[in-house]
């Protein structure tokens, strides 16, 4: 696979599409694969275009600690 600036770019326009993501700038997005997967290519880069707010989750993310910061925020 060869990372370019337009197949990124292009990526990036992709998942703001409606039939996608379909992200707008009330969104706030919290990858939750690494950003090396394939679901999160363009995710930054998105966020960046569309002036959403991009959170990341923290280098000892765990599904347990997201569920009960889930729960407490509800």
């Amino acid at each position: 696979m060869v990372y370019s600036h337009r197949s990124i770019v292009l990526h990036s326009m992709a998942t703001l599409v409606g039939d996608s993501f379909g992200i707008n700038s009330t969104d706030v997005l919290l990858p939750v694969v690494p950003m090396f997967h394939v679901l999160s290519w363009g995710l930054p880069h998105a966020a960046v275009m569309v002036g959403s707010k991009f959170v990341m989750p923290g280098r000892f993310w765990t599904p347990r600690a997201w569920w009960n910061s889930a729960k407490v925020s509800r």
